[in-house]
């Protein structure tokens, strides 16, 4: 076949696919998320927990801890920095926040999406059904603004001077956990001081959301399913010892265990995989903003996974990293051996391991696969990181002692 008949057939495939998802999310179908995983009412459920006002925040109290927005519809108390009341107290005066952020995240995440799958060469079906798998979905329709800060993130590491400092403050006030980002792209970038006048410049909104950050944090949930993290290892652990022991372990035990485990799967699959994640490594070397972009995207994933329990759709930040490796094994070589081949599907797993939901019906959060997606991403993560070591370590080789 040739090249331009695969590009058509690819762009006949992307634009069904398209119509379907906008039909699925105007409910007038159900054949693909409903499948796929719980859907909630309303429609980006997730951004109706912002409180909509200052006015309402006032009557509220700003230290109060079980804040929950007038329009909220499930009783969860806001886990939001209080920055976003702000936000959208602002937009409410020209469109509904809600919609604006929500239907704009599909649309820019979309048509992001398609550009890159445009660009492959190899493997598009791969490629397709992690750029829209089901973790992606999720934020889809819950509207959770991780995808703004995902495109915050974004923007901060393609660009340079003073803006890239100030959109990755702006992204740390606004969600707390891109600020462990802040010193990886200052060593990365060229423009130092510049990067630095930007982060001075949105100190003040980050200072304010860090002191309330007690409140927000203890306002968030956490679950052994549909969830990913050392945390929700253990709870994995702890729901798995629940069918054979009457004791309950205490869950920081499991937590020691859980990470321990962790170590044990870094050696596991450094002594099997080695050879081919040090070749990963060198083809990665080979372009600059590949290797930064791998390094901030697989860091930033790791933080999340070791201090944080969080849900499916947080995995959108190992999304550049998938990327960028499989763009470094080609599975269609005749040389291509079972070690590539499981070392890949180890890497997709996070999210092509979630279509295997597909042919069953009544979805549940803690049914299927999604039950065992903590360890799904346990495992891969140890990939991940064995990477992004073998890579610091060669870009850094006259820092780290052999």
């Amino acid at each position: 076949m040739n090249l331009k008949a695969e590009k058509l057939i690819q762009l006949t495939f992307l634009f069904l696919f398209i119509c379907l998802l906008s039909l699925e999310f105007l409910k007038i179908t159900n054949f693909i998320l409903d499948k796929l995983f719980y859907r909630v009412t309303p429609l980006f459920a997730d951004l109706i927990t912002i409180i909509p006002s200052i006015e309402e925040l006032g009557k509220l109290g700003i230290s109060t801890k079980g804040k929950i927005s007038s329009i909220e519809t499930m009783d969860r108390p806001m886990n939001y920095p209080i920055l976003w009341v702000y936000v959208f107290d602002f937009l409410n005066n020209f469109i509904n926040p809600i919609n604006l952020f929500g239907y704009s995240q599909i649309f820019f995440y979309t048509v992001i999406s398609i550009y890159f799958l445009f660009k492959v060469k190899k493997n598009f079906l791969i490629y397709f059904f992690i750029f829209f798998s089901p973790p992606v979905f999720l934020i889809f329709d819950r509207g959770n603004n991780d995808m703004f800060i995902f495109f915050l993130i974004c923007l901060s590491v393609l660009n340079k001077k003073i803006i890239s400092g100030l959109l990755i403050g702006i992204a740390s006030a606004l969600k707390v956990y891109p600020l462990f980002l802040v010193p990886i792209i200052f060593i990365l970038k060229k423009d130092k001081l510049y990067f630095t006048v930007g982060i001075i410049t949105s100190l003040p909104i980050i200072i304010f959301t860090f002191l309330q950050i007690n409140i927000f944090i203890e306002n968030t949930s956490i679950s052994f399913s549909s969830s990913f993290g050392i945390i929700t290892m253990a709870l994995f652990i702890n729901k798995i010892l629940s069918f054979f022991v009457i004791n309950q372990i205490p869950l920081q035990y499991l937590i020691i265990f859980s990470f321990l485990l962790f170590l044990s799967l870094l050696y596991l699959f450094n002594f099997f995989f080695k050879k081919i994640l040090q070749n990963i490594t060198k083809e990665i070397q080979i372009s600059d903003r590949r290797a930064e972009i791998f390094i901030i995207f697989t860091s930033l994933s790791l933080f999340i996974f070791t201090i944080f329990s969080s849900w499916a759709y947080r995995i959108i930040f190992l999304i550049p990293s998938t990327y960028i490796i499989l763009n470094c094994v080609n599975l269609k070589s005749k040389t291509t051996k079972l070690k590539e081949i499981i070392l890949m599907l180890i890497v997709s797993s996070p999210f092509i391991s979630t279509w295997l939901l597909f042919p069953t019906t009544n979805i549940l959060l803690n049914h299927y696969i999604w039950a065992f997606y903590a360890p799904i991403v346990f495992i891969s993560m140890a990939l991940y990181s064995l990477i992004l070591f073998y890579l610091i370590k060669a870009k850094y080789k006259l820092f780290i002692k052999e």
